[in-house]
Order: C-alpha cells, then structure tokens, then sequence
C-alpha cells in the first residue's frame, strides 16, 4: 500500500493536500495535480499498480485534484451488504464481480440463499470458496420470499450502516464506502444515491438522478438498493412476507418516521432488468400487489404531511403495476384500493395521490 504518512509530512505537499480521517476505516486523500505525480513516484506505484491495489476503493480526477479513497483492512465493519439469493443458478456472474472487490474494504457481506432449487446452493458455495473471504458469509434456508431473507440478514449484520443489494445487479463499492464514510453521511440515517439501468436484452443504459421534487420521482422508481441505511435508524424493522413490493412497504415504514435523509448525486449502482427470470415477471408473485396496496393506503391515511408525495408515488406504482399486470381478483382489489384513496381518504392523501397519478401517466409508470 502507498505510505499514507508522506501526504501528511512531506513539505509542501502537507499545505496542497488534504487527508480526512473520518473514521477508522476509510482514508481520503485529496491531492492537487502538480502534486499527484510526485506522490506516485516516492510511493513507487504507477497510476495503474495504484488502480488495482484491491485496498484503493476509488480514484477520481475533480478538477485540478486527484482524490484517493482507500480502505485499512483491519478495522471493524462500516457497511454490511445484505443480498438475497434465489433460483440464481447460471447467473452468478455479476455476484462474482463485485464480491472479488470486497477483498480488503470496510465492510462485510451476509448472502442469504432462499433454497428454492437444488443447483444454486452448489454453485454459490464453488464461487466463495474460489474467493475465499472470511468478509463474505453465507446463510443458506428457506423463507419464501425476498423480504424474509433479508430480515436475517438484518438480524446478523454488524456494520454502522446497512444495504440491500441484488445478486443479479452491479453495485459500485468504492463510490457507495466514500460517500458513508463522508461528512454528509455523519448527519444523516439514510442516504440516497443515483443509480443507472441496464438493458439486459438491447444493453442500453440510462441514467436516473434525482431533481429537487425528489419524492415524488422516488416514491414512483424508489429501489431499495440504491439507499444506505444508519443501522440504528432499521434495528426494530422488517420486511413483510410479501413477494412484490414488500421493500416500498418496508421504505413506507422507514419514511413515515420522519428520518434526516440526505440525497447525493454520486451513482452507486446499475439496475439489470428485461430478462424473463426477474421476480416482476412472475404472475403468482404479482398477485401480492393486492395486499401490498391495502397496507401502503393504511399507511397513507395514518400520515403526518412527512414523505406524504413520497409514500403516495410508491402506492400508485403499486396500483399501476397490478393493473397492468395482476389477475382479476388483484386488478380489483387495486382499484378498490385507489378509489379509496382518492373518495374517502383525508385531502391530503387524495391531493398527493392525484399529483402522484398524473406524474406517473407523464412518466409512463410501469
């Protein structure tokens, strides 16, 4: 590793360079450019040994700065990772990927396989033991659905903050450890990112930010995976049975307690999706957008005026998605459950229900 005590003593450079300490765990350098090449030399790395020392989580040029974020390998956990697994067998190729990034970084990984078949759990088991981390732990039962499985994962965890990523997704682990290492992260339980999606099928990606009205965009595409949670702020929640939008369940919970979310423009994660074996594409589990709806709508009603639009976006895409996609028995219970909203709910949950329904008929909700 390059000696982090150079950017601190040498002369000159002390005065051109910042080095933050935010915990014990992460090191961020911010180096001035005349200054970056010298420092590479005295450390005896070029800027392509420095990009895969497996401890240098990130390296971006800002301007005239060049800012390192490293990781020291010994101290305890900063983030844990909570993945479910499920009927994965043959698509574990992106879980690889960023698994064999953990390696040296601050934080622990809890994979939950939810044994639905009898290849994947063989298959998971070959990949850890080619990696070999002792970060990286395997929990293996059955629980019927995602939000189960995560909830042991919550149980388990041990780091300061925690996430929910999927196994068939791309997460950017140096980006996502700078920013919960950051100033910003300090003052806040939850933080949300910018994420991009991932044709699996043309391959074209698109970039999803968040604007100033970011409530309503949120509650209409939330992702769960794109937020990082203080573990405090989630130690007493759970996720529901549910196998459809038990995680808007779960976020209408969180949100209805009023917590200091902070949102950064930096992008942490790719979102695959087109592919037939996504859980979305599944009719039966499609069906539980009906009991979805009616707990979202109790919800609503028991609200203050905090993350009203929020909440109200994730209903409708909720009442939108069984409408399209759902049985009879769940395209009425959803229309019950939006004529509710809007006929016998106070003002303001019908005033944020309305706008929330006209903004995702703009954005072509699905």
């Amino acid at each position: 590793m390059f000696d982090l005590n150079y950017a601190q003593g040498a002369q000159g450079l002390q005065a051109q360079s910042e080095q933050k300490r935010c915990s014990p765990r992460i090191t961020t350098l911010e180096i001035n450019l005349p200054w970056a090449q010298n420092f590479l030399n005295i450390n005896a790395f070029t800027p392509n040994r420095l990009l895969h020392d497996s401890r240098v989580l990130e390296i971006k040029l800002r301007a005239s700065r060049m800012r390192i974020v490293c990781s020291d390998a010994s101290s305890q956990i900063l983030l844990s990772v909570v993945t479910p697994i499920s009927k994965m067998a043959g698509r574990l190729q992106r879980l690889e990927e960023w698994l064999s990034s953990v390696a040296n970084s601050p934080m622990e990984v809890i994979l939950i396989h939810d044994r639905q078949d009898a290849m994947t759990g063989p298959q998971i088991q070959s990949l850890l033991s080619k990696i070999s981390n002792p970060k990286i732990q395997l929990i293996e039962d059955y629980f019927g659905s995602p939000g189960l499985a995560r909830n042991r994962g919550i149980e388990l965890a041990k780091g300061n903050w925690i996430c929910f990523w999927d196994s068939d997704d791309l997460p950017n682990l140096g980006v996502a450890l700078g920013l919960i290492n950051s100033d910003l992260a300090s003052k806040a339980d939850c933080l949300i990112t910018n994420f991009d999606s991932v044709n699996e099928i043309s391959k074209e990606v698109i970039a999803h930010q968040l604007t100033a009205n970011f409530e309503e965009e949120l509650g209409l595409n939330p992702g769960l995976w794109r937020m990082y949670f203080k573990y405090s702020a989630v130690a007493d929640l759970r996720f529901g049975p549910l196998r459809m939008a038990e995680d808007q369940i779960f976020l209408a919970e969180f949100f209805s307690k009023s917590r200091d979310v902070k949102i950064v423009s930096d992008t942490t994660y790719s979102y695959f999706f087109g592919e037939s074996f996504h859980l979305t594409k599944n009719s039966s589990a499609l069906n539980d957008l009906a009991p979805a709806t009616i707990e979202s709508l109790r919800i609503l009603r028991n609200l203050g005026n905090q993350r009203l639009n929020l909440i109200a976006g994730m209903f409708v895409k909720q009442v939108i998605s069984g409408i399209k996609y759902g049985s009879v028995k769940t395209k009425r219970v959803v229309i019950t459950q939006y004529l509710k909203s809007l006929l016998t709910s106070p003002k303001t949950v019908r005033n944020s229900v309305f706008s929330s329904s006209k903004k995702a008929i703009v954005a072509k909700v699905k």
